[in-house]
Parts: structure tokens; C-alpha cells; sequence
């Protein structure tokens, strides 16, 4: 589909010239209606292109890419038309290398392998969103706290109550949320928390 809105811009996306964020929204839009799987992974993709993190969004990632003097807008026609073409061009590359009907997995992999390389790279940060991590403890203790079975328990990650991370095979929770977690439901009972055990 998308080569054949390049050929012919103007039966899918108007008359007049075709510019840069006319393309996006096209693009997104596409996204929107393949329930954000046409694009999944392609930042990824790009900033493996680039070999350097950034904070940017996709389509400013494909300005960086095709027409690096231009960011974060091109301006010029020439520009304009590079980033377009440009847009085009990654994305044919992208859904050729991780086609829809194909996982993904792949890209994130080696985007998350790359990361791991940078300098400044926190294995912390990453996993706890948190550096030096917070206070965790085992899912298997925080049952034994809350006095609860793993499904209830699971029930409460489910309901966004509580999040688990993960180190390894090793599930884990923040104790402060099992702390907050308990005086709520001592609240609920009618429990002070001096009274608590």
C-alpha cells in the first residue's frame, strides 16, 4: 500500500505538493488502524540506524536519518523531499527486515543488546526505573505479607495495584507498595496502625 500511495501521493493523500507531516499523519493513521502494529518496533529500528540514543520520536528520527542538517524540521524543498522519500524508503526496509505477520521480538532484542553496550547504560534504571533501585522484596514474601495467594495477589498487578519487576527470573515488588498496600486494607478494616502485627 504504501508504494503505491508513493507512485500516486494524490489519490490517497490530496492534491498539492506532498509534504513531510502530510506523510506522517497518513502513516499514523495506517498505525491507528492496524492497532499500532505497522509501526511497533520502528523507533527501535531507527535509532539502531543512527547508533545513538535518543529521545526524539519517529519521525523526527527519520529526519536525523535522511536529512540531518534539517532537524527538527526540513524546510527547504530539496529537504522536504528527501525526508519523504527518506520516510518511504525506511519504512519499505523496516516492514521487508519485520514484516506484520512476522514477531518483532527481534528488533527490540537487538536494540535492548545495543543499549546495554552505551556508556551510560543503567541495568537499574532499566529494570526498576529507579538508580540505586528501590527497596524490593520477593512476590513470595509479599503473599506471605498481604496473607494472600499468588492469584489474588496477581489479581492486584492485574488491577495495576501493585507492579512487578523482574530481575532475571526473579519476580519482585516494591516494598513501599506491599507498606501502602497493608494500611489500606487495614484502613478498610478499621485496623490502626499501631494495632497492626
Amino acid at each position: 500500500m504504501l508504494r503505491k500511495v508513493r507512485r500516486r501521493p494524490e489519490l490517497h493523500l490530496g492534491r498539492g505538493n506532498l509534504d513531510f507531516e502530510k506523510l506522517v499523519a497518513f502513516v499514523q493513521g495506517v498505525d491507528i488502524g492496524t492497532n499500532h502494529r505497522l509501526l511497533d518496533g520502528f523507533r527501535e529500528y531507527l535509532i539502531l540506524r543512527l547508533g545513538e540514543e535518543s529521545a526524539y520520536w519517529w519521525p523526527d528520527l527519520v529526519i536525523k536519518v535522511c536529512v540531518p542538517h534539517s532537524v527538527p524540521q526540513p524546510e527547504r524543498e530539496e529537504d522536504i523531499r528527501a525526508a519523504v522519500g527518506g520516510l518511504f524508503d525506511l519504512l519499505d526496509e523496516f516492514l521487508a527486515e519485520f514484516a506484520e505477520d512476522r514477531s518483532r521480538r527481534r528488533v527490540f532484542q537487538e536494540y535492548i543488546l545495543w543499549k546495554q553496550g552505551l556508556s551510560f547504560y543503567d541495568l537499574d534504571l532499566e529494570r526498576f526505573q529507579s538508580s540505586p533501585p528501590p527497596e524490593l522484596g520477593s512476590v513470595e514474601a509479599a503473599v506471605i505479607t498481604l496473607d494472600t495467594t499468588r492469584t489474588a495477589f496477581f489479581d492486584l498487578v492485574a488491577a495495576g495495584e501493585l507492579e512487578v519487576f523482574r530481575a532475571g527470573a526473579t519476580a519482585l515488588v516494591r516494598s513501599s507498595q506491599i507498606a501502602e498496600l497493608l494500611t489500606r486494607q487495614h484502613k478498610a478494616l478499621g485496623v490502626e496502625p499501631s494495632e497492626m502485627a
